[in-house]
């Protein structure tokens, strides 16, 4: 069963007209406090035309993220502490839902 959940994102090109990238899946540790490798969740190939779609699509929706949430997306929440590096997020988080088309 493949996976849904999608928090990284990997391989972005653009090369004539065409875009394409790999949506990623990073689990979390594993009991040996292992770091599994990424699994590719699904590999997007587009035209620039559809891209700019995608773009714009994502561009409303973060608006109205910002409207809701009252500030702006990635800001930091009041009481966060600010993130420090380390090892590759995991999907703690819970990541995009990827919806096959019906």
């Amino acid at each position: 069963m493949p996976r849904i959940f999608v928090n990284a994102l990997a391989n972005f090109a653009v090369q004539g007209g065409m875009v394409s990238f790999t949506l990623q899946d990073r689990r979390g540790p594993t009991g040996q406090g292992q770091v599994p490798p990424p699994e590719d969740v699904a590999d997007i190939t587009m035209t620039e035309a559809e891209f700019v779609q995608m773009l714009t699509v994502f561009e409303q929706n973060r608006q109205g993220f910002e409207q809701q949430m009252g500030r702006p997306l990635g800001a930091a929440q009041p009481g966060m502490a600010p993130k420090a590096p380390g090892p590759a997020p995991t999907n703690r988080a819970g990541g995009m839902k990827i919806r096959p088309k019906a």
